[in-house]
């Protein structure tokens, strides 16, 4: 083969690299109402980051009753957060924690988050229901009066409503002998259930001392993606005195 003057000039002027600029990234099709405080806000943000899915996050300021404006009532008419609107589904508004993570796994195929096997999937709609009476009181009638400043016998009546709660979890975890609620990973259950249990030793008012597997469970929590970016705004409340 004739070694051309086309590849003597490419020998003697070789082409000068350039790197490519960076594409510009679509916004994100799914956006998430919630504020920095929210239990279940932060829950389906934990299973967003944890998957690496794109996602737009909106802060609502409760103090301020952004909850309740007109703007955000066209996307939750009930007025609470978390709630989200996915653009990848025909603009879908969709509010409560629970509905909102059972939908982003069966949309984005997130099968080990919510199973489909049905008898591994029953196991995580157990503790999506049981959380509704149960941990979610780890927020209204624990974290609520320390936030409200209530006083101690407030803060003591819901030490004593809520202990039973984490003894319960704290017997599945023993009695399953496995590191999550369902089994060797963690399931959307896990999430639910986690930012109503860790943010309480946070404020001081009780730790988890006598439930070694609900503290190891905790730990092992700790170590999702973007775990402390997210309880930032636990931590932020407790420094400012406020709901952020």
């Amino acid at each position: 083969q004739v070694f051309g003057l086309q590849n003597l000039r490419a020998c003697l002027n070789p082409p000068i690299f350039r790197a490519p600029r960076a594409a510009r990234l679509p916004m994100a099709a799914l956006k998430l109402f919630a504020n920095r405080l929210s239990q279940p806000g932060r829950s389906v943000r934990l299973l967003l980051e944890s998957n690496r899915l794109p996602y737009e996050v909106n802060y609502i300021n409760i103090m301020k009753r952004e909850h309740k404006r007109p703007a955000f009532l066209k996307v939750n008419p009930v007025g609470l957060l978390p709630a989200i609107v996915d653009g990848d589904y025909n603009d879908l508004a969709l509010a409560e924690g629970p509905a909102i993570m059972q939908h982003i796994c069966e949309t984005r195929g997130l099968d080990e988050w919510y199973p489909k096997d049905p008898v591994q999937r029953a196991k995580v709609n157990f503790w999506m229901h049981w959380h509704h009476q149960n941990t979610r009181k780890m927020t209204q009638k624990l974290l609520v009066p320390v936030l409200l400043k209530k006083g101690d016998e407030a803060i003591a009546a819901g030490v004593k409503e809520v202990k039973p709660v984490v003894a319960f979890v704290e017997a599945r975890l023993k009695e399953a002998e496995t590191p999550y609620l369902t089994g060797d990973k963690p399931t959307i259950a896990d999430l639910l259930l986690l930012t109503e249990l860790d943010q309480i030793p946070h404020f001081k008012v009780m730790d988890y001392s006598e439930y070694p597997h609900v503290s190891k469970w905790l730990q092992s929590l700790s170590g999702l993606q973007k775990y402390d970016e997210v309880l930032s705004g636990v931590l932020e409340t407790i420094s400012g005195g406020k709901i952020v």
